[in-house]
């Protein structure tokens, strides 16, 4: 049988909380209180105050790291081939088309407006439209600052209306958009089918 009453075993478990919530402090807090009183059980808090200090200064370092490895994007960089032996350089793509609106009514057409922020022209009239994979038609309407050219300039607009077969879609859902340019590069974006306005 134990020779420590009930409520003096409670009371020494109690101390554990010290280093737990204070880390380091609190093991230092708890060893100064019982390292004349109870030697093992002071040294025990030290070491488990350490522990908990290591702990959390290692997640510290490691979830910001995690944070910011997760954000890292590649949407807007190719990879050239390399320049000299062995390099490899990294640059922005030329070829940069962006949405800047769409409406895609339930039943009707996609009609977006397409902006050329890339360095080189696109030819929309040769690219090949598709929305989730299914191959669309599309009609260039009116581009700012011009009539209905071959080629998208940089820095121009354009509205263009996508038809296809509407009823292999779904309303109230987001479909793959991918525009394929002559020169095999692929614009790829998400429309919501059922929004018009």
């Amino acid at each position: 049988m134990s020779s420590q009453h009930p409520h003096q075993t409670r009371s020494r478990g109690a101390w554990y909380l010290a280093p737990v919530i204070f880390s380091i402090i609190g093991g230092i807090i708890g060893y100064l209180a019982l390292k004349n009183k109870e030697k093992q059980m002071a040294n025990r808090l030290l070491a488990v105050g350490i522990v908990v200090f290591v702990v959390e200064a290692s997640l510290a370092v490691a979830v910001p790291a995690l944070t910011v490895y997760s954000s890292i994007s590649i949407a807007t960089t190719t990879l050239q081939p390399p320049q000299q032996a062995g390099i490899q350089a990294t640059t922005t793509s030329p070829e940069q088309l962006i949405i800047d609106r769409y409406t895609f009514p339930d039943g009707g057409p996609l009609t977006l407006t397409l902006r050329n922020a890339g360095t080189i022209p696109e030819n929309l009239q040769n690219a090949t439209y598709s929305v989730n994979g299914i191959r669309a038609t599309a009609s260039p309407m009116s581009c700012t600052g011009e009539s209905i050219p071959s080629d998208l300039l940089p820095g121009v607009s354009c509205v263009v209306i996508v038809s296809l077969p509407l009823a292999t879609l779904y309303p109230e859902g987001d479909y793959p958009f991918k525009i394929v340019a002559p020169t095999g590069t692929v614009f790829l974006y998400y429309v919501y089918y059922g929004i018009s306005g």
